[in-house]
């Protein structure tokens, strides 16, 4: 799991990177990301993704993948990775693809 301290929480931090966030997209994941004083990852994912079961794989695929690549993450900022439709059927090898190269695209 993501540790408590890079984790993204309030709906006012999610709402803020929402309107002030500059936005990357690849065909799994969007990331929209602000410039901070500390690192802070939040996940969206909508029910267009699929039922609460499928959901709630994508995060845990998804909160894996940046506890690995915690270290690649050059610029300190808050982050909200938003998985797109089609993120249910791609394989764990292509999103991870898909976030080391939205997380390179922050430097």
């Amino acid at each position: 799991m993501l540790s408590k301290k890079f984790r993204l929480t309030k709906r006012g931090s999610f709402n803020y990177v929402y309107r002030k966030g500059k936005g990357t997209s690849t065909k799994t994941v969007k990331m929209l990301f602000t410039p901070s004083n500390a690192t802070k990852i939040g996940f969206s994912v909508s029910n267009k993704i699929g039922k609460a079961v499928v959901r709630n794989l994508v995060k845990r695929r998804l909160r894996a993948i940046l506890r690995e690549n915690l270290c690649a993450i050059k610029q300190k900022g808050q982050m909200v990775f938003i998985a797109k439709e089609g993120i249910e059927k791609a394989d764990f090898k292509e999103i991870e693809k898909d976030v080391k190269y939205l997380i390179g695209k922050t430097v």
